[in-house]
């Protein structure tokens, strides 16, 4: 079984994929495969650093600055436009061969599901949602984003959240406390698993 976890930043996906992980899955993270396609050295690095210049990279280390590269991006649709061209190939790649390794179930968390071209290698995708003061007030109190940049982030998402709704096959609301979640979930998988038994997914 495979399931794809989208949804806006400071959504709650991460605790869908830890309890994922609870119910035996093995999770995969895209955000953390897209930070290895730009390391220093390599191609992804060197087209950021070409499409972005210095200000996109960190004094001390000369490795990319997520936070400096978020505040060029996230403020131009365009500048979004580019570094995703620069990383979904990679991304893709990445994910669909480690799925294709991969002998039990398994779940990958990517805020751009549909746009990079993954949501065919799911059985299922599944929505997590907030309301946009709910991000917002994440992002300030615990990421410590200033209320602009946390705005800029929030908002340079939200058409393709909207789209996403009509995609998806489960919309989780982010702000379900843990045991409620994990009772859903528990619902939903076991549901999944018996349509596999019964072979409706294979």
């Amino acid at each position: 079984m495979r399931i794809g976890i989208t949804g806006g930043i400071a959504a709650g996906k991460s605790a869908v994929l830890t309890l994922l992980r609870e119910f035996g899955f093995e999770v995969f993270d895209a955000d953390r495969i897209a930070h290895q396609a730009y390391r220093k050295g390599t191609p992804g690095f060197l087209a950021v650093v070409d499409r972005f210049g210095p200000e996109a990279l960190s004094a001390e280390t000369g490795e990319i600055d997520r936070r400096k590269l978020g505040e060029i991006v996230f403020r131009d649709r365009s500048a979004l436009r580019d570094l995703e061209i620069i990383l979904h190939p990679f991304v893709q790649r990445e994910i669909e061969a480690s799925l294709a390794d991969s002998d039990r179930d398994a779940a990958v968390e990517a805020v751009k599901l549909f746009e990079a071209g993954l949501a065919e290698c799911f059985d299922e995708r599944w929505l997590v949602c907030v309301p946009e003061e709910v991000a917002l007030e994440r992002l300030v109190r615990e990421r410590g984003f200033s209320v602009d940049s946390a705005l800029a982030r929030i908002r340079a998402q939200s058409d393709g959240l909207a789209l996403n709704r009509s995609r998806a096959d489960w919309i989780i609301l982010g702000t379900t406390g843990l045991s409620e979640l994990r009772r859903a979930i528990a619902d939903r998988i076991g549901g999944l698993r018996k349509s596999v038994s019964m072979g409706d997914i294979k």
